[in-house]
């Protein structure tokens, strides 16, 4: 897996910064299995698509920054791609990194003064 893999054209406008207020008036997406159609509703009709014995599974998970864009020390451009952590006292992560002529002990600058050092290839695509 590559962090190229996961580029798509999304326009700034269309990403929200900010919740929908209430909360319930966010947008809905309905895909109707039997036809392959979709529907365009709200949220506060979502138990309109329910029948007896289905089940809402509800994903409370937080999104976190995990885009960094940096330079490398030699000024060609670099993307990491914080997939994991590893180690939490040390801040190591298991990463994709997008750039060229990356080696272990090589540094990559980030924004605010931080820099991230290339510790190991994992060999699957990922680094540490």
């Amino acid at each position: 897996m590559q962090l190229n893999d996961f580029d798509f054209n999304l326009p700034d406008n269309l990403i929200a910064q900010e919740p929908v207020l209430p909360r319930d008036h966010c947008r809905l997406l309905v895909l109707h299995r039997q036809t392959k159609s979709l529907e365009h509703d709200y949220f506060f009709n979502i138990l309109n698509y329910f029948k007896k014995g289905d089940v809402l599974i509800i994903n409370d998970s937080k999104v976190f920054p995990a885009r960094l864009l940096g330079n490398k020390i030699s000024g060609g451009k670099a993307e990491v791609f914080l997939l994991k952590i590893i180690e939490l006292q040390t801040n190591k992560w298991q990463c994709l990194i997008k750039g060229r002529n990356l080696a272990p002990g090589s540094f990559i600058t980030l924004a605010k003064n931080n820099r991230a050092e290339l510790l190991k290839d994992n060999g699957d695509g990922t680094w540490l």
